[in-house]
């Protein structure tokens, strides 16, 4: 790729910890954001962003988020039904707190603090695993060119972001 893409986690009793940090390569301009600095639950996904994904049982959460704080966060109750996203995306994750920081045209970070009493997700066993990853969206372009994008992912899941089959555990 020709970008690069930093997961880091950790928890306590009460949150689930990510820090991101999400590089590209030297001589890039700018990030494409369409949406204005701030914004929640816009289409992030045509942003320069990332996604986390966390899914339990037939549960899914789903966290995306850019550069000037910009994000978008939902559930999806029930894996076997079509999910409605103008629906599942009025669902903002109670006491969610996130941050992000510009480093230059060739970085940025974030933050989120996720409150695991949020998420209606048990304890991962074994038996009852978290399923998750980790994916990028890079958009980037030569000068005066078109916007292009490369999407990544922790695991690749061969097609769609969604394809939950080929998250790790």
């Amino acid at each position: 790729p020709k970008s690069s893409t930093r997961f880091q986690f950790a928890r306590d009793n009460d949150h689930l910890y990510v820090a991101v940090e999400a590089d590209a390569p030297a001589g890039n301009e700018e990030w494409h954001l369409d949406l204005p600095p701030g914004s929640r639950d816009g289409y992030v996904w045509n942003n320069e962003s990332c996604e986390l994904f966390l899914v339990q049982g037939k549960k899914k959460y789903h966290f995306l988020f850019g550069p000037k704080d910009i994000l978008m966060d939902y559930v999806q109750p029930d894996l076997d039904n079509e999910l409605h996203l103008d629906e599942a995306a009025k669902w903002n994750c109670p006491g969610l707190v996130y941050k992000s920081k510009t480093e230059s045209p060739t970085q940025w970070t974030a933050e989120l603090a996720i409150p695991l009493k949020s998420l209606d997700l048990a304890t991962p066993t074994k038996t009852a695993p978290w399923r998750v990853n980790c994916c990028r969206n890079f958009y980037h372009r030569r000068k005066g060119g078109k916007w292009q994008h490369e999407l990544t992912g922790w695991r690749p899941t061969f097609g769609s972001f969604h394809n939950v089959d080929r998250f790790g555990e």
